[in-house]
């Protein structure tokens, strides 16, 4: 674990993944900043784009009635039609048995009747009106158009919807928007439209639809008398028409347009898809929007909403265009870069960890090699290989350095050799006797040694005259004052024998002392010889030695 095989390409990996996830966190903050800001971006744009459609078409719409109100066709179709269907309930009858039905026909096929092979008046000159007003209503996606006389009675509609032919003054049509609206324009000046914001229309099943109302005058009167009122009705799927074509970038963005009251102008159907926000789409939730100008929401089914709003102003009407998208699809670009730096960074550490591996192998192997030679050389060994002393670095300074300190060491070992040889040697006796007081002067014993006189030594001559005292050869020692502690000579000399013999080997090496097995001279003690290569040489007599 602590080899530099291990270490350094450890250090070399960390010091990388450091850099690495620094430059990788940098990376993802920024990009995920620059994501966040372009979606902000890209979705108030969008949103800027889709108001300002559909208030162009808002736009169009009320210049579309006034055109059609001061149109001169207008004026004659609606007096000669009204004038059919105020001649009786006979005829009344007959006119809406055949475009709408005993049952309600289906609206194509009520689209469909133009009046021809129908034998009445109104039909006769239905033909030519109708053709003008359908294909109006399918150029510019009308809900329906109407024309009301002046007693309120609905004389055309293009649709042929329950309202046709009825007076808007009976109860059932009495509160509707159409009736509103109509009310509202009587005795307007020219020029004047009223707009009906989107409602429910319960007359169709509760549909949403707006209503913009013009008077409209006869020219050959000079405009002063009311002739009727001109009234186009348009729901919801005027708008979703402008929003899909400005679908543009759109993918999974959702468009609702509601109106200050929080009904919804756009389709309704759209508000209860799963990817719907549930939250209330409100214009007050505008000011506390986050920093980044997006409004967090939760769809129906959990998903998370991004969402931002823009204000429509078309007349008396104000809406609110509202944008929502899901995060992951809004900031997806941010999961693309973070999986970019992660493989990224995974493919630059790859290699970078082989070449840490080689780089630690290429230092740890030669400085393990010079430890192994600078043991090998203070052992002394004068053999052993040097590795990297081909190398230009600091590794083969080394290594040459080591290359050049093994012959320096051997020679001075050589001359150390050479001095100890050539060094003068004690003699065996000199040795025997230096080793000897050095253990005298040196040991201490325990209080236990018994106390001890030195005897004379006797001869084994026998004595000449039993008259004869035995000579003395001296004088008896003192017996000297020993203190508790000492040792006695015998136990001196017995644990002093193998040091002397160590001793004498080393001064000696090719003699060694051994012990003689015949009595020496005077006294019959033993005496040490010496055995060398030419054979016994005799200790010198005469000793003096103290037995216990």
């Amino acid at each position: 674990m602590y080899s530099l095989r291990v270490r350094l390409p450890a250090a070399m990996l960390a010091l990388a993944c450091l850099a690495a996830v620094t430059v990788g966190v940098s990376a993802y903050l920024a990009v995920t900043s620059w994501a966040r800001e372009a979606s902000r971006a890209r979705l108030h744009a969008l949103a800027e784009s889709h108001s300002r459609a559909i208030e162009r078409r808002l736009v169009l719409l009320r210049s579309e009635l006034a055109v059609q109100a001061r149109s001169a066709f207008t004026v004659a179709a609606l007096d000669e039609l009204g004038k059919w269907l105020e001649l009786g309930p006979h005829d009344l009858n007959a006119v809406l048995s055949h475009y709408q039905g005993d049952g309600m026909r289906p609206l194509p096929e009520r689209l469909a009747l133009n009046g021809h092979g129908h034998q009445h008046g109104y039909s006769w000159r239905h033909v030519r009106i109708h053709e003008t007003y359908a294909a109006a209503l399918k150029q510019f996606n009308y809900a329906d158009i109407y024309l009301v006389s002046m007693k309120g009675r609905v004389v055309y509609s293009a649709t042929k919807g329950p309202e046709f032919g009825r007076l808007l003054s009976d109860p059932e049509f009495a509160g509707s928007g159409l009736a509103q609206v109509v009310e509202e324009a009587r005795h307007q000046p020219a020029g004047t439209q009223i707009l009906r914001d989107y409602a429910p229309y319960d007359l169709i099943g509760g549909e949403p639809r707006a209503f913009l109302a013009a008077p409209f005058y006869d020219i050959e009167l000079d405009a002063t008398e009311q002739v009727g009122t001109l009234v186009i009705a348009v729901n919801s799927g005027l708008i979703d028409d402008v929003l899909s074509a400005n679908a543009a970038g759109r993918g999974e963005i959702g468009v609702y347009v509601v109106g200050e009251d929080g009904f919804t102008r756009s389709s309704p159907a759209a508000r209860l898809e799963a990817s719907a926000p549930s939250d209330s789409l409100d214009q007050r939730r505008l000011p506390s929007r986050g920093d980044d100008g997006l409004l967090r929401m939760t769809s129906h089914d959990g998903t998370p909403l991004v969402a931002t709003g823009r204000t429509i102003a078309a007349g008396d009407w104000r809406w609110q265009l509202w944008l929502t998208e899901p995060e992951r699809a809004a900031f997806a670009v941010v999961g693309k870069i973070r999986g970019a730096i992660v493989t990224a960074g995974l493919l630059v550490l790859a290699p970078l960890l082989g070449f840490a591996i080689l780089l630690g192998w290429s230092v740890a192997r030669p400085i393990g090699g010079l430890s192994d030679a600078l043991a090998g050389i203070a052992a002394g060994r004068t053999d052993q290989a040097i590795p990297g002393a081909q190398r230009r670095d600091e590794i083969g300074g080394i290594a040459r350095s080591a290359r050049y300190a093994r012959p320096c060491n051997a020679r001075r070992n050589g001359a150390r050799r050479n001095r100890r040889r050539a060094a003068p040697r004690p003699s065996g006796i000199a040795a025997v006797c230096l080793v000897s007081w050095r253990a005298s002067s040196s040991n201490r014993c325990a209080p236990s040694a018994p106390r001890w006189r030195p005897r004379p030594v006797r001869s084994r001559r026998p004595p000449t005259s039993s008259a004869r005292a035995p000579a003395r050869r001296g004088p008896a020692l003192p017996m000297p004052s020993c203190r508790p502690g000492m040792r006695s000579p015998v136990s001196i000399r017995s644990s002093a024998r193998p040091r002397i013999c160590s001793a004498r080997s080393r001064a000696c090496p090719a003699r060694s002392v051994v012990p003689m097995s015949r009595p020496g001279r005077r006294g019959g003690t033993p005496m040490m010889s010496a055995r060398s290569s030419t054979g016994w040489r005799a200790a010198r007599p005469g000793s003096r030695r103290w037995s216990a």
